[in-house]
């Protein structure tokens, strides 16, 4: 498969819901639900043995998961980061990242996985870097063909991205 050497540059301006569902999406990620999982599971047990009750521990698990990322990104609503679209680079070196006076650049090799779903295309990193998710619907069809291309060249296994005729690749 050939993938074109100039970069594929996409911006996309994230909604307040989908910051929300990021936030969600990145605390239910091994390691970092575990740092949920075990006050969850202490309130639950010290709970269940002094009252009989789950209500502490379903209240918690409301809070961190509902109510806590809700308050976040309500906090950061009028932050200009926030507001300003994320402009991402994709070459077959890596992808640059820009937001505001902010500027990131990652290598392939630190990528861990790539996937695709109806609404998004998500790239992991090793830890330390943030992911890429990309809403499609903000995506041009052209942007989204080279993108999987790019990819499924340079991720090659670690990819689980769709080709052009719609099948995953292997």
């Amino acid at each position: 498969m050939s993938v074109k050497s100039q970069p594929l540059l996409v911006a996309v301006q994230y909604t307040k819901v989908e910051l929300f569902m990021l936030l969600i999406r990145d605390w239910t990620r091994f390691p970092t639900i575990l740092i949920f999982l075990i006050p969850l599971a202490l309130v639950a047990f010290s709970e269940v043995r002094d009252t009989g009750t789950f209500y502490g521990a379903f209240s918690f698990a409301i809070f961190v998961f509902c109510v806590l990322p809700g308050w976040l990104v309500f906090l950061g609503r009028n932050k200009p980061g926030l507001k300003d679209p994320v402009e991402y680079g994709f070459s077959n070196s890596g992808v640059s990242t820009v937001r505001g006076p902010v500027s990131n650049f990652v290598d392939w090799s630190v990528a861990t996985e790539a996937s695709e779903n109806r609404e998004y295309i998500t790239i992991r990193f090793k830890r330390g870097t943030a992911p890429v998710f990309l809403p499609k619907k903000q995506l041009q069809e052209a942007q989204l063909i080279s993108l999987r291309e790019l990819l499924n060249a340079n991720l090659r296994e670690k990819a689980k991205i769709r080709t052009h005729d719609g099948d995953a690749a292997p």
